[in-house]
């Protein structure tokens, strides 16, 4: 099961980041929901990627809400 946590920009000028350093919401930013996924059905379509920590497998998709 994956998750993502979906948030709005309430502004001007959005920041790059949605958390800052210590895990906080950076102003402006609203949680609005949490999207989750059984998405073990993707595992023939996943990549073995490199990393700074070795090798992981990852697939990409989207989501339309």
């Amino acid at each position: 099961m994956q998750e993502q946590e979906v948030y709005i920009w309430e502004g001007d000028d959005p920041p790059t980041w949605v958390k800052d350093k210590s895990g906080a919401v950076n102003p402006g930013l609203n949680h609005v929901c949490t999207v989750k996924a059984d998405v073990s059905g993707f595992t023939n379509s996943m990549e073995v990627r490199s990393g700074s920590k070795g090798e992981y497998y990852a697939v990409e998709f989207q989501v339309a809400i």
